[in-house]
């Protein structure tokens, strides 16, 4: 078997961020002796200072907030609203669990769950309306909660479809 790529894009950043922890505790541990050289007001106002100089760094590269207004968005509730059915027919083609719900912050989410999510490519269409209309998609391992839901089962594949039925828009002053 010929191998076309293999890359190690999750090794490298694992190694990256092992390299920053290092570093990170090798800078802890000399600011600790540092400050045990200190007398108690010394650390006090290394503290402060400290502090100020991380705020300061800080709010240079925070986005300015802007104030905005969420309002309740009809159309995207209603293309939510129209995949319902079709979610439920393609869940009852392919013998998988659905669960379908809002949450009180204006969001809906459609998740499928199976043993398996095989899906041949004439069948992908409700998948592919999922896909352009959710805000997010997540996918992961099922696994039971206790929580009697019908998307909780163990060792199988979950899907989520997130809609965001809101906006959010800038104030005008």
């Amino acid at each position: 078997m010929e191998v076309v790529a293999e890359e190690y894009f999750y090794s490298e950043m694992k190694a990256k961020e092992e390299a920053k922890q290092k570093a990170r505790k090798e800078q802890e541990s000399l600011e600790k002796k540092a400050l045990e050289s200190m007398t108690k007001e010394e650390r006090k106002i290394w503290r402060r200072e400290t502090q100020r100089e991380i705020i300061q760094w800080m709010l240079q590269y925070l986005p300015k907030q802007k104030p905005k207004r969420t309002i309740f968005d009809p159309l995207k509730y209603a293309t939510f609203k129209g995949l319902v059915q079709q979610s439920v027919d393609f869940a009852k083609e392919h013998s998988l669990n659905v669960h379908i719900y809002t949450t009180e912050e204006s969001s809906g989410c459609i998740s499928f769950a199976g043993e398996t999510l095989l899906c041949y490519p004439e069948h992908m269409l409700t998948l592919h309306k999922l896909m352009q209309a959710a805000d997010q998609v997540h996918i992961r391992a099922a696994h039971d909660a206790d929580l009697g839901r019908p998307i909780d089962i163990d060792g199988g594949i979950r899907i989520e479809f997130w809609f965001d039925c809101f906006r959010e828009l800038p104030l005008e002053k």
